[in-house]
């Protein structure tokens, strides 16, 4: 609460918040001022949730209390995902703690809350997908093959198709739940856990191939038969599927270099990423170094596997961005919170590894490592926070006085 307090009652904007002032079309529930552009690619579950959104936007001072409001949202993933790492991942609850923190100092979270216009998108759709990843996981570990399971299946695939409507980097977060579930997994339920990850992995291809097939061929037709909206030009949202892969390789470079850099990337840019490159060697020299004493026989077929599917998961958290072939420069953080709260989640499954047969002296050193991560974080979204509310401020107030 004390890091983003200085944002929350200040009176400022970013980017397209002023744009929630100004309504129209109210006759069709599009009266945010970017609703028509939002339907047009592929969010108009979203565009709706915007422009309702527009409804408690009076004034600019009211934006504060949107973050306010995004913000205690925000609390509430948090709580969420401390209860998904202890019961779900078993994890103690130093390190739920500190991969739920780590998370909320990623850039995207950031974003989120501060960016009013945008936290609908953000914030909102991420804790709804999170509640969506919750009832499918429900539905297919009560699944015993009757109406009443199908029905329930069916429902979370609705639902699943619902928060990419709203906006689909922040859906494709469950990507993040399903690969902790397989990195924190036990051994000796393997089988368990890959026929589970396999499952994942479908709910998410078929929600996304559902999403795709009913925005072209439903939901894009019939809002251009309307005439009251226009085909977007920018490159990023040129329809059609990744047909040069290569064409990919220098975005996938950029998406890689600031999803390392994590929360450290807004002050200290892309040489940042080497930190989180260097501890993650470090662990890895070590283990290969103390092989006999953390994996006493080579990784058979279960570590390829393993390998495999974070692989797909970790390709299907940047599918909104990768598939368009249009899309070959990053646009910002909300794009890659899905990706940068996956590499949190490697690095300090790294860590807690390292801490399984380790001597005290090691597991100090661990937790310490995690703990001063934590710190320099929370420190630096602090002054992050203090630098956007200091720079949009003095914005606002340059435009009244003009």
């Amino acid at each position: 609460v004390l890091i983003y307090l200085p944002a929350l009652p200040v009176k400022f904007g970013i980017h397209t918040d002023y744009s929630l002032l100004l309504k129209q079309d109210k006759r069709n529930f599009l009266e945010f001022i970017e609703a028509r552009h939002a339907v047009m690619v592929g969010r108009f579950i979203g565009a709706w949730l915007a422009s309702i959104q527009c409804w408690f936007a009076v004034t600019i001072a009211s934006l504060s209390l949107h973050r306010i409001f995004f913000f205690f949202c925000f609390m509430g993933i948090n709580a969420w995902l401390i209860f998904f790492f202890r019961r779900k991942c078993r994890l103690d609850l130093f390190w739920s703690l500190a991969l739920t923190l780590m998370i909320f100092f990623l850039p995207g979270s950031q974003v989120s809350i501060l960016w009013s216009s945008f936290s609908v998108f953000g914030c909102l759709n991420l804790l709804l997908s999170i509640a969506v990843y919750y009832f499918y996981d429900h539905a297919k570990e009560t699944f015993s093959r009757n109406a009443g399971s199908i029905l329930k299946m069916a429902l979370a695939v609705v639902l699943l198709i619902a928060v990419f409507f709203i906006y689909p980097p922040s859906a494709l977060f469950i990507a993040v739940l399903a690969s902790s579930r397989i990195i924190f997994s036990q051994p000796d339920q393997w089988i368990q856990t890959k026929k589970s990850a396999l499952q994942d992995i479908g709910f998410l291809i078929l929600g996304m191939i559902a999403y795709f097939l009913i925005d072209r061929l439903i939901v894009h037709p019939f809002a251009l038969s309307t005439g009251r909206f226009w085909e977007p030009h920018q490159p990023e949202y040129q329809a059609g599927l990744l047909n040069n892969v290569f064409a990919k390789i220098p975005l996938l470079k950029e998406i890689m270099t600031v999803s390392l850099a994590g929360g450290f990337h807004p002050l200290f840019g892309d040489p940042s990423s080497l930190l989180t490159l260097g501890i993650l060697a470090g662990g890895m020299i070590y283990l290969i170094i103390q092989r006999r004493k953390y994996v006493p026989q080579p990784p058979g077929r279960a570590g390829i596997e393993k390998f495999l599917l974070l692989s797909a998961l970790f390709l299907l958290s940047l599918a909104s961005i990768l598939a368009p072939q249009g899309y070959l420069k990053l646009t910002g953080y909300r794009v890659i919170h899905a990706s940068s709260a996956l590499i949190v989640v490697y690095l300090f499954s790294l860590l807690i590894f390292l801490t399984g047969n380790a001597n005290e002296r090691l597991k100090g050193m661990c937790a310490s490592l995690a703990a001063l991560m934590i710190f320099t974080s929370a420190i630096i979204t602090a002054i992050n926070i203090r630098w956007v509310v200091k720079n949009a401020s003095l914005e606002l107030s340059l435009v009244q006085s003009a």
